[in-house]
């Protein structure tokens, strides 16, 4: 329905704020529900303790790779050749970047219990209320001061302005790919992403703190 209204300004000439609006909306929405559908499969079947690296590799990579088509629906409402000529520039990187990770929680919360083993989840909002009871300590403080420096790279990296500088060795790593590939990968989805989807899997395998499971 939402589609069917925003088609009216396209089909008339112009849209471009339309688009951008469906641009910003999918690239948020579509990985949150790729990300939901596969909590709830690993939630109804969740793996047997322990498991073999090539039973944690292969349910891995079949799970990244569903998650990633049922992300590329999202793809059909963002691409333009005028924003990839650069004629138009997209806004909302940067919320791009953070809110999928902020929605995410959600559902996550309602469907796991961060603070216990159980399969049972344990609320969303009693955790809630939980974390901001949770003591403070200096290697908290710690902890969360090194996660505003990633946060802030993270964010200052994205986007069409200038933001934290790319240091001279991913430039070259930029170029090689470039070269080497069709089309260069993100850094942030094969450098970070990824490897980190992989690791949540080994995490459910071999029973790692479930905070682990969720910061992965």
């Amino acid at each position: 329905v939402i589609a069917a209204l925003l088609v009216v300004p396209v089909l008339k000439g112009g849209g471009t704020l339309a688009r951008q609006a469906a641009a910003l909306v999918s690239a948020v929405v579509f990985p949150v529900l790729a990300m939901t559908w596969q909590l709830d499969r690993w939630r109804k079947k969740a793996p047997h303790r322990g498991g073999s690296l090539l039973r944690i590799l292969s349910d891995g990579v079949g799970a990244l790779t569903v998650t990633v088509l049922l992300s590329l629906i999202g793809g059909f409402y963002v691409g333009d050749v005028r924003f990839l000529l650069e004629m138009e520039i997209y806004r909302g990187v940067k919320l791009t970047f953070v809110a999928p990770l902020l929605l995410i929680s959600l559902p996550y919360l309602a469907r796991f219990n961060l603070f216990e083993e159980s399969g049972e989840p344990g609320g969303l909002w009693r955790q809630v209320v939980k974390m901001l009871d949770y003591p403070v300590c200096l290697k908290t403080l710690i902890f969360f001061a090194l996660g505003a420096v990633v946060a802030w790279v993270y964010v200052g990296r994205s986007g069409h302005t200038a933001g934290v500088p790319v240091p001279a060795a991913e430039l070259k790593l930029r170029a090689f790919l470039e070269n080497a590939m069709y089309a260069r990968p993100r850094e942030k989805e094969f450098m970070i992403a990824h490897p980190a989807f992989m690791l949540s899997v080994m995490a459910l395998y071999r029973r790692w703190p479930r905070v682990l499971h969720f910061i992965l």
